[in-house]
């Protein structure tokens, strides 16, 4: 499944042609996803989370338990070599999640789900992002207004500059260069 979680997602589709995208966050949209599964398939959602520091899937885990009908049933920390990887998967295909939810953050957990989709056996793939630090309360959601207005970056940011400050940047940079290129072959003389 894919979709914008982002500003720079959006204006990058705007760029390339795109008519009607909007930004849509896990954030915001897993817990009425999960519920809405849990209703379709008649039974808990299967889930699995893999990614954050150790410790965190599992207090996750715990937050989406108590708060939907669900069973987490594989949990992993997002600190593994690809040998720990497949390792890991090799756990985790017999368990057959329905929804599998990477939180290694951008870029890492997108190159992750294109790297390993295809050798799953069952379940959604939805990057995270920061879902697992809301869930435990490591990070606090943006108010309303930060949020209308795809600020969400600039608070996170303020939360967890040592971390997100290097990482923020060189997406910026690639925005940059990507949005640049899309532009160019879009709009050049001659075309």
């Amino acid at each position: 499944m894919a979709y914008a979680d982002g500003w720079s997602i959006v204006a990058l589709a705007r760029i390339a042609g795109a008519r009607r995208i909007q930004r849509s966050t896990l954030t915001y949209l897993a817990h009425d996803l999960l519920d809405h599964l849990a209703d379709r398939l008649g039974r808990p959602v299967g889930v699995a989370l893999l990614g954050g520091p150790p410790g965190v899937a599992e207090k996750a885990a715990a937050s989406l338990e108590r708060d939907h009908k669900l069973k987490v049933v594989y949990t992993a920390d997002g600190y593994a070599e690809p040998a720990i990887w497949e390792q890991r998967l090799s756990e985790l295909r017999p368990l057959e999640p329905d929804v599998i939810f990477v939180g290694l953050g951008y870029p890492r957990e997108v190159e992750w789900s294109a790297t390993y989709v295809d050798s799953l056996t069952s379940g959604l793939v939805l990057t995270a992002g920061g879902f697992f630090g809301y869930m435990v309360g490591d990070e606090r959601i943006a108010p309303r207004w930060i949020r209308a207005s795809a600020l969400e970056w600039a608070w996170r940011l303020s939360q967890d500059p040592k971390r997100l400050f290097g990482r923020y940047a060189r997406g910026l940079v690639n925005f940059l260069r990507i949005g640049a290129a899309m532009a160019w072959q879009r709009w050049r003389p001659g075309r």
